[in-house]
């Protein structure tokens, strides 16, 4: 039997979810298998920004984390967040364990699997930096979805792409 890469994807409910889909699909056309969480924020951002529903991204996965218990650490490459809250960001930079996402973060970071935050929202406060900090001190790194349109890029979705592309290339490197 033919064990897959695993990543977990973790969607909050931060504005991005046209970059959040197109991890997904840049995931399972790299053929990983997608463990998804998917808060009840974040399904309503997707059906606003995109008209999509919850079965809608539930099929972009390959399964749904209901429960920490349902993911084995074993074979997982990554957690990836994205989009990543502000509030996200300070529950897992202060280890809280309140939401099945943030319990996730926190059995991974103490693992030391690559993890991953797009902190998507900003301006960013003094607090804000300060738990990017902390979420750095424990082994996430930040990567925030900054666009770098080239000349010969005419569409948004291009951009998106290839920002997408650098998120699953950052959260496999190897430390």
């Amino acid at each position: 039997m033919c064990r897959v890469s695993l990543v977990a994807v973790g969607l909050t409910g931060a504005s991005g979810a046209l970059l959040a889909l197109t991890v997904l699909d840049k995931l399972a056309q790299r053929g990983f298998g997608i463990a998804l969480l998917l808060s009840d924020n974040a399904a309503t951002v997707v059906k606003l920004e995109l008209g999509l529903s919850k079965s809608d991204l539930i099929k972009a996965a390959t399964f749904v984390v209901d429960s920490v218990d349902d993911l084995r650490l074993e074979g997982l490459r990554s957690l990836i967040v994205v989009p990543c809250s502000v509030k996200t960001l300070a529950g897992i930079a202060w280890g809280r364990t309140d939401t099945l996402l943030l319990k996730l973060a926190n059995k991974v970071l103490n693992a030391g699997i690559r993890t991953v935050l797009v902190v998507r929202e900003t301006p960013w406060s003094l607090i804000h930096l300060r738990n990017m900090l902390r979420a750095c001190e424990r082994g996430a790194v930040i990567m925030p979805p900054t666009i770098q349109p080239k000349p010969n890029q005419k569409q948004l979705k291009e951009v998106v792409a290839e920002l997408a592309d650098k998120i699953i290339d950052l959260s496999l490197k190897v430390v």
